[in-house]
């Protein structure tokens, strides 16, 4: 029970780490990650880990499995990280947590999800639409979605008559170049109906 303590990243010849069913073990994923450059297979699914995924764990490029799933990891994902760099990796489980945002289209430069996008599993978040094109089997998310409507004056509110085919998240409305793009989430101005496009 307790923590994964820090000094484990003092065994930085390490190619398999496993730490996972057990709920005792809480806080958060050690910061000096990155010293396993030798590390190949991370499982640390199942416990009641916190926090983010430290930024360190991105520089460990030969990686070929990496399973965070069922904790209660947060935060979102990075489109700052060159995903293309993780040629060896296989598998990638986040699902069963609490992130949140939009899943960066740069998660499509993994090799494998490019290729196999069941092997790449983030169901059971908050994750808000759109997805990228690679995760076509993207299972449940647990984000709130609204409904978005056609704002044809410009005022900040929508026409309720004119809703949006697709729900989004408050905070990531209908991205650029989608047919709603300039939706608005609330429906309060019925005379937008008079308004020209």
């Amino acid at each position: 029970a307790g923590q994964i303590p820090e000094e484990i990243t003092s065994l930085i010849e390490l190619e398999v780490l496993v730490i996972k069913d057990n709920p005792l073990i809480s806080g958060d994923i050690p910061n000096d990650i990155g010293n396993f450059q030798s590390l190949k297979h991370l499982n640390l699914s199942n416990n009641s880990l916190s926090s983010e995924i430290p930024s360190l764990l991105w520089t460990i490029t030969g990686l070929q499995s990496i399973d965070l799933s069922q904790n209660n990891l947060a935060g979102e994902l990075s489109s700052s990280i060159n995903y293309t760099q993780f040629s060896n990796l296989q598998w990638l489980d986040i699902s069963n947590n609490q992130y949140y945002g939009l899943v960066p289209n740069e998660i499509c430069d993994f090799n494998l999800i490019g290729s196999f996008p069941l092997q790449f599993e983030f169901n059971n978040n908050l994750f808000c639409p759109p997805y990228p094109s690679c995760t076509a089997t993207l299972g449940v998310q647990d984000a709130v979605l609204v409904s978005y409507y056609k704002d044809a004056n410009g005022d900040g509110d929508g026409n309720p008559e004119e809703e949006c085919s697709e729900q989004f998240c408050t905070d990531h409305g209908p991205p650029i170049g989608h047919d709603c793009e300039d939706y608005v989430n609330n429906n309060n101005d019925p005379s937008d109906a008079c308004a020209l496009d």
